[in-house]
C-alpha cells in the first residue's frame, strides 16, 4: 500500500515541477483589420496565404505576414 502511495505523491511532484514551453512557431496577432463584431468561423493556412471565414460571411485572404490581400462578401445567408 505504501508503494502504490510513493509514487502517486511523486507524480504529483513531477505534475507541479512542469515548466511552460515556448511555442514551436512565432506568430502574431491580425487585430488591425478584424472588425470587433465579427467573429471568426473557420480559417486555413497555406505556403503563401491565410484564410479567414468570419460569421458574417465575409472571407478574408491575408498573406503570411498578416497583411489582407482580397475580401469577399456572401450575400446569402440561411437566416
Amino acid at each position: 500500500m505504501n508503494t502504490s502511495l510513493n509514487s502517486v505523491n511523486s507524480r504529483n511532484d513531477e505534475d507541479e515541477e512542469e515548466v511552460l514551453i515556448e511555442p514551436r512557431f512565432k506568430y502574431h496577432r491580425i487585430l488591425g483589420t478584424m472588425p470587433d463584431r465579427d467573429t471568426i468561423s473557420c480559417f486555413t493556412i497555406h505556403d503563401k496565404f491565410i484564410a479567414v471565414g468570419c460569421s458574417s460571411g465575409r472571407i478574408r485572404i491575408y498573406d503570411i505576414l498578416g497583411n489582407l490581400r482580397s475580401e469577399f462578401v456572401c450575400y446569402f445567408t440561411f437566416y
